[in-house]
């Protein structure tokens, strides 16, 4: 190793690294360690949260042989103790009074001809000495180091422009029907623009559940829209639902502004589906409040909070139960055997094999920077805009609602603005590379304010009716008005022997006997291929908790005397049992008479990026 590294009075010598000192008048010559090392990088590793310095560092032997490049944490560099470690016990440091700390200087002074760098512990946009960048592998204008499990997001940056804008303005249109396609790429399209509808403070809180039956091809899909951020297929799916928790969160702040598939909510039986229920709600919760549990490290100290920072997107086989609270939390997407188009889906998993789908998602970054961030105060206006288009989308979806005279929450009124942006982005990316004209913007648009209407009608549906207690009633009533099963007057004096006796009713209420009415509806749904969310005994604790259930005092059951016998009944009031349920999937299949008609213009403002 050459001398120009070291500066007087360190110099390298027959392979090893000296010092010239004075003692009593005379300079003396004295060897630091039989090998040379140097540092050439100086690396900050940070994720936002946490910063961590290490020094790579290379050298030779006493031979002349060259040793492996090694990183070392700042921290740990001055003992020296990293030499034996990484490199051989043969790199010996020589004897001596203070020979080890003149050593770490030695070797501290090369690091004024290190190259310094800055290596990102997630993805998605970093403000930088150099201006924004969009932090991503593949993307060379940054270092991004994530781990084993997100090995396949990455951005392709070198493919032919025109034809990646070719292909991805029919990708709406292709592979499932338009209900599907329009919401999943708006949604996961729109999370690179997170971290500044974060800062405008309308930042995305919800997730979407691609849900459906086994055959319905529901990953398959989820990962070719997952694939504008990398290459993904059955044998490399980021996430599933037999991952703790803790771990799916972590991996949901690393991999920031960016979407990412939680795969294979599935029937079980026992503790099994208790920990998927478990996990699903702990993670809708955490990614959609975008909050970090807190936890204290091993000196009791608190440790720095790492929130979920991406958009997900959930796949089922049917709808999780995670309560009300829950339910609003997340919009559904149900997609059905027969919807996915094989041809479209073979072509473009092809093209997402090629890398063409994360090039688009490149492009739509390097977009936002032409446009905006790379421009004096264009932070300050895109904030603005996205603030001021979400307002008015969601004004917009507000207004439709009244006209049609349902009630949309505010949370999914707030939902659906934000898919809009997204969709926006998407249509603004093919415009700003002459893929599409403004007018046909306007017509996509309108596309899309039609299927998101539907969609939050039946949202609304869902989180309305969709309570375990109320399928269950659902589900009986149904149950007894077809006669598969029977209750029969408590009130008569001789008792009335009927086939698949549940139960018994008077003028006031219906008595079930829990074990035959729950056996009853869990058949009910096996039937359809559905799964009921409670166990017996969290049901009958549920409808008195709720109110449905008539119970004896300190009981969640009553007790009733029928013919002559005492029991304890679950019991309903007849006023309670026979309202007024919508039928189930009424919603889906209803045809809506929406206030606007194809190609209509929807806002006097001009929209978009």
């Amino acid at each position: 190793m050459e001398n120009e590294y070291f500066e007087y009075p360190f110099y390298i010598w027959q392979n090893s690294i000296h010092v010239c000192k004075e003692i009593r008048g005379k300079e003396v010559d004295i060897k630091l360690c039989n090998f040379v090392a140097r540092i050439v990088e100086d690396i900050t590793r940070t994720d936002g949260v946490e910063s961590e310095r290490f020094l790579s560092i290379i050298g030779n032997d006493e031979s002349g042989n060259p040793l492996r490049k090694i990183t070392v944490p700042l921290k740990n560099f001055a003992q020296l103790d990293w030499a034996q470690e990484y490199w051989s016990m043969n790199c010996v440091i020589e004897a001596g009074y203070g020979n080890r700390d003149t050593l770490r200087q030695a070797i501290q002074t090369t690091a004024k001809y290190a190259d310094t760098k800055t290596i990102y512990g997630t993805t998605g946009w970093w403000e930088t000495a150099d201006g924004w960048k969009f932090c991503m592998p593949g993307n060379k204008e940054s270092e991004v180091e994530l781990t084993e499990k997100t090995k396949g997001f990455s951005f392709k940056t070198d493919s032919d422009t025109t034809e990646t804008i070719s292909l991805m303005k029919d990708l709406p249109y292709s592979v499932a029907p338009k209900n599907i396609m329009f919401p999943m790429l708006s949604y996961t399209l729109g999370s690179i623009l997170g971290t500044f509808m974060a800062k405008a403070g309308k930042e995305a809180k919800t997730v979407i559940m691609l849900y459906g039956k086994t055959g319905s091809m529901k990953t398959t899909l989820s990962l070719l829209i997952n694939s504008l951020f990398g290459r993904f297929n059955e044998d490399n799916i980021p996430m599933n639902f037999r991952d703790t928790p803790k771990s799916i969160l972590n991996y949901c702040f690393m991999l920031k502004d960016c979407a990412v598939v939680i795969d294979d909510y599935h029937p079980g039986s026992g503790r099994e589906q208790s920990t998927q229920d478990a996990t699903t709600q702990a993670l809708i919760r955490g990614i959609c409040n975008r909050e970090a549990r807190g936890t204290l490290d091993k000196n009791g100290k608190q440790r720095a909070a790492k929130r979920p920072q991406c958009n997900v997107i959930m796949t089922a086989e049917y709808l999780p139960n995670v309560g009300e609270s829950g339910t609003t939390r997340f919009i559904s997407l149900e997609l059905k055997p027969g919807d996915i188009n094989l041809y479209e889906l073979t072509k473009y998993q092809h093209y997402a094999e090629e890398g063409i789908l994360s090039h688009f998602t490149f492009l739509a970054t390097e977009m936002l920077k032409a446009k905006y961030l790379d421009n004096e105060n264009g932070e300050k206006i895109l904030l603005e805009k996205l603030k001021s288009t979400f307002l008015s989308n969601r004004k917009f979806f507000k207004s439709k609602s009244d006209e049609m005279n349902f009630h949309i929450r505010p949370r999914l009124c707030d939902d659906l603005a934000n898919l809009k942006i997204g969709f926006e982005l998407f249509c603004d990316t093919l415009i700003h590379y002459g893929g599409i004209t403004e007018n046909r913007k306007s017509e996509m648009l309108n596309e899309l304010d039609e299927i998101l209407i539907r969609l939050a009608l039946t949202q609304q549906s869902l989180t309305e009716t969709e309570q375990p207690t109320e399928i269950f009633l659902r589900k009986l009533r149904s149950l007894i008005d077809v006669g598969k099963v029977n209750v029969i007057d408590r009130m008569k004096t001789v008792f009335e022997k009927r086939k698949n006796l549940i139960g018994y009713f008077d003028d006031d209420n219906y008595y079930f006997e829990s074990d035959e009415a729950y056996a009853a509806v869990i058949k009910a749904c096996n039937d359809v291929g559905e799964h009921f969310p409670l166990t017996q005994k969290a049901l009958i604790k549920a409808l008195k908790n709720e109110g449905v259930s008539i119970c004896s005092k300190g009981e969640c059951t009553k007790n009733v005397r029928v013919f002559g016998t005492p029991k304890r009944l679950l019991c309903i009031s007849k006023d309670t049992f026979n309202k007024n349920l919508p039928p189930e999937d009424e919603l889906m299949n209803e045809e809506i008479d929406l206030p606007f008609g194809p190609g209509e213009v929807i806002s006097e403002e001009k929209s978009g990026f």
